[in-house]
């Protein structure tokens, strides 16, 4: 692409990259993981998560300290999050088009990025039902199911008793099942798709959806990498709970991966099996490395837009809690890093984003105008300004099932339990961890008044018709 285009994109106001011949638009390389919670890196933890590709890589655009997924429709919540991903839409919008045949007659995001006259490439896990990878990318690699399956890792460890499963153990298949761990192979397909088809002769540019199982469970990685991480030295999360108020009428304490640790929780058992998180967090970071290694290679580099995140974040032991079924926001957040040619280097921001915003931003960088992705309903973050701010405005919302919702807005997170008829409110500027809960204080009762008005128009606005606030 020539000199400045992007640039224009960036900090422009009237965008207009309409036009644009396929030869000028920037590779767009898409690196997606599973079940990576926002303060599981490098930047979030003083650099004991041992992440150097993902923490070089933010050095060189703007990282974004929490990007939110917005819920879930069911307990797998990756499925929610892959399909508004992959739809553009909001989340009832996105399980509205799963009905029937809907989503055959939706343009998926890879389509439209195809349409722009990218070439389209996919790896790894894809759990969008309604959808066949093989039909929407013009090349695929292996097609993941939503896990790894293996026996034997739940309700463990116990402290003082013989761990009966072992991360490292390749008998035990699950990442292994194959001879080969699952995020190499993800890693090696998608090398070979850049030096096969990175540079083509028609003078394509690619867009690589590159999607790890990894750092789902099974938590498993090689021993050289659960070496880095003894569980002594494993710090416990900063929510740490033996267990939570309303678990049982909120949902969460009953899916399949809160009965992965023993109830109520022991520090030694979450020492462990964070220590497990970081290791296969260590690992997936070197898969990382080995593909942005083959771009620069590859002569790729400087004319390619990489992302990375995650579907959504993960508890393991805060408040409690082992999944991603909660309104906090370890279970809501991953991190989110956009780096490439004329994006701001080395901006970390705090601003609030979506993590599906990646799609309308994506198909500004591939030339597509606002017009022509009107049904979007997520924000592209261009223009980024020199400190990484995007402009957005938009309170982020969250809702599971219809049990729980949220709101967050400036300075505040609002929480509504619909079978407990109960508000939470935290102050994220003083208690950004979520630990002290404010509702009941009589100052705060306006506070929750304006948060429960705007969480219903953002209800309205987003299709959600399922929970009416109670308790106003």
């Amino acid at each position: 692409m020539k000199n400045g285009r992007l640039i224009a994109i960036l900090f422009s106001v009237v965008l207009s990259p309409v036009g644009l011949s396929a030869a000028e638009r920037y590779n767009i390389l898409f690196l997606f993981a599973d079940d990576h919670a926002y303060d599981s890196i490098g930047l979030m933890t003083d650099g004991y998560v041992q992440t150097p590709t993902m923490d070089t890589l933010a050095s060189t655009g703007v990282y974004f300290e929490r990007a939110y997924n917005m819920g879930s429709w069911s307990g797998a919540v990756c499925v929610a999050s892959r399909t508004m991903l992959n739809t553009g839409r909001s989340l009832w919008n996105a399980k509205r088009l799963q009905k029937g045949n809907q989503l055959l007659k939706h343009k998926s995001w890879s389509q439209r990025l195809q349409s722009a006259g990218y070439r389209t490439f996919f790896a790894g896990k894809w759990h969008v039902k309604g959808y066949d990878p093989e039909q929407l990318f013009e090349f695929c690699g292996t097609i993941r199911p939503g896990m790894p399956s293996t026996d034997g890792d739940h309700n463990r460890p116990i402290e003082g008793v013989a761990d009966r499963w072992s991360a490292s153990d390749l008998m035990l298949e699950g990442y292994w099942e194959g001879g080969k761990h699952w995020s190499v192979v993800t890693a090696d397909e998608t090398i070979e798709f850049l030096q096969n088809y990175g540079r083509d002769n028609d003078g394509k540019p690619f867009f690589a959806y590159v999607a790890f199982n990894a750092p789902h469970d099974p938590r498993q990685s090689p021993q050289s990498y659960l070496d880095r991480y003894p569980v002594e030295s494993v710090p416990l999360p900063h929510s740490f709970m033996e267990s939570y108020p309303y678990t049982n009428q909120i949902g969460v304490w009953n899916v399949r991966a809160e009965r992965m640790a023993p109830r109520p929780r022991t520090e030694f058992a979450i020492k462990t099996h964070r220590r497990e998180y970081y290791a296969l967090i260590s690992h997936l970071d070197t898969q990382l490395g080995r593909i942005i290694d083959t771009l620069k290679e590859e002569g790729l580099y400087e004319n390619t837009v990489i992302i990375y995140t995650a579907d959504h974040g993960l508890s393991l032991g805060n408040h409690s809690f082992m999944a991603k079924q909660s309104m906090y926001d370890h279970s809501l957040a991953s991190p989110f890093i956009i780096a490439g040619p004329e994006i701001p280097k080395g901006v970390r921001s705090k601003q609030r984003i979506y993590i599906q915003d990646v799609v309308p931003t994506t198909l500004e960088i591939a030339g597509q105008s606002r017009s022509d992705y009107a049904d979007i309903e997520f924000e592209s973050l261009l223009p980024l300004g020199r400190d990484g701010s995007s402009g957005h405005t938009v309170p982020i919302y969250g809702g599971y099932k219809n049990l729980s919702r949220c709101i967050v807005h400036g300075q505040w997170k609002l929480i509504y339990y619909t079978n407990v008829d109960k508000f939470r409110l935290f102050d994220l500027e003083t208690d950004p961890n979520e630990l002290m809960d404010v509702s009941d204080l009589p100052e705060n009762r306006a506070v929750i008044e304006r948060l429960s008005k705007i969480l219903m128009m953002q209800q309205k606005t987003l299709g959600d018709e399922q929970v009416s606030m109670g308790a106003f």
